[in-house]
């Protein structure tokens, strides 16, 4: 984040009634990832020893979307998906769909690899209605198998699931995990 900072206008003052003031122009790189950005800005004035904080929340739109479907809670801002409390030995199945721009792709969109924690939590592609141009719709079928361990993943240690894609910008899938098996 760079920040630009300009006395205001007599325009800008008259219009709020100001005797003196400075507009604070921000600019977020494009370089960041896709996705949500969180990033705290502190301003040092001359009048105050501590600095003034404010948060800068953005998120950047990439080759690929997560949405929710029905059934499924996923946070959009944070992109946490809450799977819940259930039973161990009958495991919970979510599903989102991605949404994805697959133009200068010259192979189907894949999976190429999966992190996840829990290590056991899977997820699979599958293709969902027609095409529409360049952009591809697909489910994203999250499963925590039944018969695994007990495990909780809450606010304070949340899962993730992170899928790498032969998608040619180099986004992929990231998303956390709310769980509670028992």
């Amino acid at each position: 984040v760079t920040a630009r900072i300009e006395p205001m206008t007599e325009a800008e003052l008259g219009s709020e009634q100001l005797l003196s003031g400075f507009a604070l122009h921000l600019e977020v790189s494009p370089k960041i990832p896709s996705g949500f950005f969180e990033e705290e800005l502190r301003i040092i004035t001359s009048t105050d020893p501590e600095p003034l904080r404010a948060t800068v929340i953005a998120r950047k739109h990439g080759a690929i979307r997560l949405q929710q479907l029905s059934g499924a809670i996923l946070d959009p801002r944070t992109l946490i998906l809450q799977l819940g409390s259930f039973p161990a030995n009958t495991g919970r199945e979510a599903k989102l769909l991605v949404i994805v721009d697959e133009k200068g792709m010259t192979e189907p969109f894949a999976i190429k690899s999966i992190d996840a924690d829990p290590s056991f939590v899977t997820a699979t592609l599958e293709a969902a209605g027609t095409p529409s141009g360049t952009v591809r719709r697909y489910f994203l079928n999250i499963k925590v198998p039944p018969g695994r361990p007990h495990a909780q993943r809450t606010d304070t240690n949340p899962g993730h699931l992170k899928i790498l894609t032969n998608h040619p910008s180099g986004d992929g899938i990231s998303v956390g995990l709310k769980l509670y098996s028992n």
